[in-house]
């Protein structure tokens, strides 16, 4: 699972809930946070978070790699491959590098980071956790009969049915409004990454690379 791009204590403080958590609640919202998290990653077909890949076989053109991530954030190594029969170089490496979306802090995917964090308060998880700590912070009076009898009480976080597709104020984000960073299904290329390290066999490979 990517890192998560939401912590539990900014549920708790939107909420309200007392800080620090316990260890029980602490779980609890984090795995509500996990859920709405892995929902969105496989809606967009990509990680939110930053990961890690090793690639092999992989040849440079001009000093560049074509790697199958994007957006490459930095590459972390390239070892030159060898034949297992001869030891000789093969002119191709391995090479590890991190790359991905960074949802954690680039301010340009606050929307992802809304989505999770909004589900993830809505998730019939944590509103059982604020039921339990805070049971008059959950509820709010829906009716309120003559001289204060037959009161009626309503969830605070009850969402009318039709209000997300209303676009109504309070309503949940939906898959849509991250469409924006969607694979759909598809890979998308990324452009030739600089090596680490100079190509010592350009000469001989160039010609074969951009023929295929």
């Amino acid at each position: 699972m990517s890192t998560l791009v939401v912590q539990p204590e900014q549920i708790a403080r939107r909420l309200g809930l007392p800080q620090p958590l316990d260890e029980r609640d602490r779980w609890l919202i984090e795995q509500a946070i996990t859920d709405a998290q892995a929902d969105l990653e496989a809606y967009l077909g990509r990680p939110i978070t930053a990961q890690t890949y090793t690639e092999t076989g992989m040849l440079p053109v001009n000093g560049q790699y074509v790697l199958t991530y994007w957006p490459v954030i930095a590459i972390t190594s390239t070892t030159a491959e060898t034949d297992p029969d001869t030891g000789a170089p093969t002119g191709l490496y391995t090479v590890v590098y991190t790359a991905g979306l960074d949802g954690v802090t680039d301010p340009e995917l606050e929307p992802l980071r809304r989505f999770v964090r909004t589900h993830a308060l809505y998730s019939e998880t944590v509103q059982g956790v604020l039921r339990r700590l805070m049971p008059e912070s959950a509820r709010k009076v829906a009716s309120l009969g003559v001289e204060g009898q037959n009161v009626t009480y309503a969830d605070v976080y009850t969402v009318a049915g039709n209000a997300t597709e209303l676009g109504l104020p309070g309503a949940l984000p939906t898959f849509k409004s991250c469409d924006r960073w969607r694979l759909a299904g598809r890979r998308v290329v990324q452009p030739l990454t600089r090596a680490a390290e100079s190509w010592p066999y350009e000469t001989t490979y160039n010609s074969g690379w951009w023929g295929c």
